[in-house]
């Protein structure tokens, strides 16, 4: 029997810089959960690297099902997400749904793995890429949804 799920409050999100704080916390909670805040589906993640970004993978086949329903299926528009760590505590993310790369679960639906982005500043953001602008982007306009939310 798995824990009754509880969605976060708005107000106990927190968005915190990636390289200075959500990194060395996630590294100690690396299984964490996405919650998709605009259609209040959830998924489990296991984050396995702590780059620039994190990459993880859904656990279970029915976390990629989840995941597709609420993301699209390969879809790779960054979308504004509240990542769960195991200790409770809630970060603004930004994720996808395209799995790519290395792939380190092959029973879980997905072939490869998604990139979990949290906040950072813009400048860090334009010197990773093109990309990596979309998510912190994807990241300032959830936070605005969330704050909004929080009222």
């Amino acid at each position: 029997q798995s824990p009754v799920f509880r969605a976060p409050k708005a107000s106990e999100v927190k968005n915190e810089p990636w390289f200075s704080k959500v990194r060395a916390h996630l590294r100690r909670y690396p299984n964490i959960v996405i919650y998709d805040f605009q259609t209040g589906i959830h998924y489990n993640v296991h984050i396995f690297s702590f780059g620039k970004h994190a990459d993880g993978e859904p656990i279970t086949k029915e976390d990629t099902e989840k995941m597709k329903k609420a993301l699209g299926e390969s879809n790779w528009t960054p979308r504004p997400v509240w990542a769960i760590l195991s200790d409770g505590t809630v970060y603004m993310a930004s994720t996808h749904s395209n799995g790519h790369g290395t792939d380190l679960n092959p029973s879980n639906g997905l072939q490869g793995h998604i990139c979990v982005h949290f906040q950072r500043t813009m400048e860090e953001a334009e010197k990773t890429g093109p990309y990596a602008v979309s998510h912190q982007n994807s990241i300032l306009a959830g936070w605005d949804l969330t704050k909004e939310m929080a009222r």
